[in-house]
């Protein structure tokens, strides 16, 4: 379940929760932060909220490590039921 992978995450440094980082989209407070290196994209990510930090670790723990053209060419509902 959901509430197991926000257990995934590894910490996330308290001077990232910036508004720049902030997804404003959400009622909780989410922070994500995207960085790429030689064409592999990292993320990084917290919430306030158990549910909302699990979400974010699925995100986190799929795309990670991922090129930059291929999680570009996922399509919107590259998650499935």
């Amino acid at each position: 379940n959901y509430f197991s992978w926000q257990k995934k995450l590894p910490s996330f440094p308290e001077e990232q929760r910036v508004d720049d980082n902030k997804v404003h989209v959400c009622t909780s407070q989410v922070w994500i932060v995207v960085r790429v290196e030689d064409g592999v994209v990292y993320l990084s990510a917290d919430s306030d909220s158990q549910l909302t930090k699990g979400l974010a670790a699925l995100l986190v723990e799929g795309l990670s490590g991922g090129g930059v053209e291929t999680i570009l060419g996922l399509p919107m509902d590259f998650i499935q039921d």
